[in-house]
């Protein structure tokens, strides 16, 4: 995830959030940001997703890959 995180970082704007966060932090954060897309690990149950879904905003799953910096994206949501 976090090879993931910082090669998409040079291209828009990433903001790692706290997974522990409540549905009503991650509202927040995710309007104050103007998030247009959420980034998790496939198989996540993070509230995030069912707030981004409520929100309209998309959720882009990252599959981890075999070598170390390989990963893909599944086709998501949104």
């Amino acid at each position: 995830m976090a090879s993931a995180f910082a090669s998409l970082a040079p291209w828009c704007t990433t903001a790692p959030l706290n997974p522990a966060y409540k549905s009503d932090e991650f509202e927040f954060y995710f309007q104050d940001l103007e998030a247009s897309a959420l980034m998790v690990e496939t198989g996540s149950e993070s509230g995030a997703i069912e707030v981004a879904h409520g929100l309209g905003i998309r959720v882009i799953e990252i599959e981890e890959g075999e070598e170390a910096g390989f990963f893909f994206r599944r086709r998501g949501e949104g």
